[in-house]
């Protein structure tokens, strides 16, 4: 939520990591090997993105697991027209796993910026 104006901004949910606040899309699949981030076309039109992606699969009706995390920048580089409807996906196993590492190359393009 936008504390200025009560607004929200779509997102899943921000976390704050040393401070700063980072948003966070998090898209899930029932599919827990070999699993895919999928994000629409559409939503890549958007001017705002979220700052990180997060894969979270289903194993069970009672269990979950984080896959990964991954950027904007990243994902929005990758239209995949292999899909039903064409989109952006990245596979799971080009997904970060450390989520540190994500934030750290997010601050490093902001500086650059």
């Amino acid at each position: 939520v936008d504390n200025k104006g009560g607004r929200t901004d779509d997102f899943d949910t921000d976390i704050v990591f040393k401070g700063e606040t980072f948003s966070v899309e998090i898209k899930t699949t029932e599919k827990p090997i070999n699993s895919k981030l999928i994000y629409p076309l559409h939503k890549g039109k958007r001017s705002k993105q979220p700052d990180i992606f997060l894969l979270v699969c289903q194993v069970d009706k009672s269990r979950h697991v984080i896959k990964g995390f991954t950027t904007s920048d990243k994902i929005l580089s990758q239209i995949d027209d292999k899909l039903p409807t064409k989109a952006y996906s990245i596979h799971e196993k080009n997904l970060s796993h450390n989520l540190d590492e994500v934030i750290e190359n997010i601050q490093s393009k902001k500086e650059e910026n």
